[in-house]
């Protein structure tokens, strides 16, 4: 089954798109329980990374479903309900992108962040 899985695009000192909510359809299985009456969607990346999806929505809300399951843990219910109700309203302003393109930019920001956390480890060192 196809699913539009989506995210916020943001690259500080990028001049034009995408700038704002980016999203693609992948093939998901079957959702995968987290608490809560929440329901997530695994999307594994091209690159490798894996990215958890909530199921209704189709927003990304982590990268690990333990991660996910202990943010739903300690996560206020009710304030939890209103961001899922919040991010449906939010698809119809979703750029939606080829998977190519979409990885191509999403894959870039994820290694942005892993070099800037590797600089900043060498120069703790």
């Amino acid at each position: 089954m196809k699913k539009l899985v989506w995210t916020e695009a943001y690259m500080p000192f990028r001049f034009g798109p995408p700038h704002g909510l980016i999203g693609t359809e992948v093939e998901v299985g079957d959702p995968v329980s987290v608490g809560a009456d929440v329901e997530v969607y695994v999307v594994p990346s091209p690159g490798g990374v894996t990215h958890i999806a909530e199921a209704s929505s189709g927003a990304f809300v982590g990268t690990s479903l333990d991660q996910v399951k202990d943010d739903i843990k300690t996560g206020d219910p009710k304030l939890m309900k209103k961001q899922m109700r919040e991010a449906l309203e939010l698809i119809p302003t979703v750029r939606v992108l080829s998977n190519d393109e979409f990885w191509s930019f999403f894959r870039t920001a994820e290694e942005r962040a892993r070099l800037q956390k590797d600089k900043k480890k060498e120069v703790i060192a």
